[in-house]
């Protein structure tokens, strides 16, 4: 009687109860996730944290009497009558392109296609005018308004889903710098 006592729990038994204790934690962990976890409000997502400008800086240009701010990091080049904006992270950027001495048809020259979206910026309205099947994947939209004899013309780009058609309409960092366009004077 004294050697079944002194043998303990079988191998086979010791494995089963670990499997059961295990399926118990795994299922509890589960539960924890389904129904903690999901039903918690969604966080803030990294593109609406740029969408806040508290912190950009401000482009403005003189000549032109326009403004418009950027993100910090961001390259700004600057020729005789266009500026780029090339952001940081190398996947966006904005070119803004003035015409001085400009037709009513200015925004029309450059053999852009179907119409696209308006846009207000600054109190002026800035034609959306579509570029069509002629420069893809990149430039699918330009905004162009004529104030005062000058037009201006800003070429927003995507840069980062080369494979794939870029809706600038869909990016919220492109459109939140667009949104902060303005005019000086």
């Amino acid at each position: 009687m004294k050697s079944y006592l002194n043998k303990g729990i079988s191998t086979p038994l010791a494995i089963g109860i670990i499997l059961v204790l295990a399926v118990i934690v795994a299922g509890i962990t589960l539960a924890y996730q389904y129904y903690y976890v999901l039903n918690q409000e969604p966080t803030k997502t990294s593109n609406t944290e740029i969408d806040q400008t508290s912190d950009w800086k401000t482009y403005t240009n003189v000549n032109y009497r326009f403004s418009i701010e950027y993100l910090i990091g961001t390259q700004i080049k600057e020729l005789d009558k266009s500026i780029s904006f090339i952001f940081a992270d190398g996947q966006r950027q904005l070119n803004i392109e003035v015409v001085t001495g400009a037709q009513s048809d200015e925004c029309y020259k450059t053999a852009w296609s179907a119409d696209a979206q308006d846009i207000s910026l600054g109190g002026i309205t800035f034609k959306g005018i579509g570029c069509g099947l002629k420069c893809e994947p990149y430039d699918e939209v330009q905004y162009c308004a004529i104030r005062d004899g000058i037009a201006y013309k800003l070429f927003p780009k995507i840069i980062y889903k080369p494979d794939e058609r870029n809706f600038v309409e869909q990016d919220n960092v492109l459109n939140q710098m667009l949104s902060t366009f303005k005019f000086t004077e």
